[in-house]
């Protein structure tokens, strides 16, 4: 019988599954991308209820952060009650609802036509309007009828 030692062993764990050491890893919290993804969930929720603010893009890059700061800060977000809907309809791409396109061109536009004004100069209005349309076109693509979720009963019919 061949006898290993710790270290041998611990050698050959980590040669057969590389997986498992990864997993048994302690998780450290990435300081760097957790500032940024808080901000991002905080302006998301000022988006909520200010409509000159986007939700979405926020939210969306809050959960980039947060997946790089900790996993576990990411899967909060995604679960969350009031932040999760949202990311969950864009992420699965379901269409907009012709009142929440309405609604997002007007604040849309009300923040792009404030900024277009307030900007000194011209290319940067320029940029500002044609980021404007590019985020119009986007969202008029995605618009479409909303339909109830229904769970799949297991008949042909």
């Amino acid at each position: 019988m061949m006898h290993r030692s710790n270290q041998q062993v611990a050698e050959l764990d980590e040669t057969i599954n590389p997986a498992l050491s990864q997993a048994l890893e302690p998780v450290r919290l990435n300081v760097w991308w957790l500032i940024p993804g808080a901000l991002s969930v905080v302006a998301g929720v000022i988006g909520m209820v200010l409509p000159l603010l986007p939700t979405v893009p926020f939210l969306l890059l809050a959960s980039l952060c947060l997946g790089k700061a900790h996993p576990g800060c990411q899967r909060w977000l995604l679960t969350h009650p009031w932040l999760g809907p949202p990311l969950d309809a864009y992420l699965n791409r379901r269409p907009v609802s012709p009142r929440q396109l309405t609604l997002t061109l007007i604040s849309l536009w009300l923040g792009m036509g404030l900024a277009i004004t307030l900007a000194p100069l011209l290319p940067v209005q320029l940029l500002l309007l044609s980021i404007g349309l590019g985020v119009s076109v986007h969202l008029w693509r995605r618009v479409g009828p909303v339909l109830p979720q229904v769970e799949p009963t297991g008949k042909d019919t």
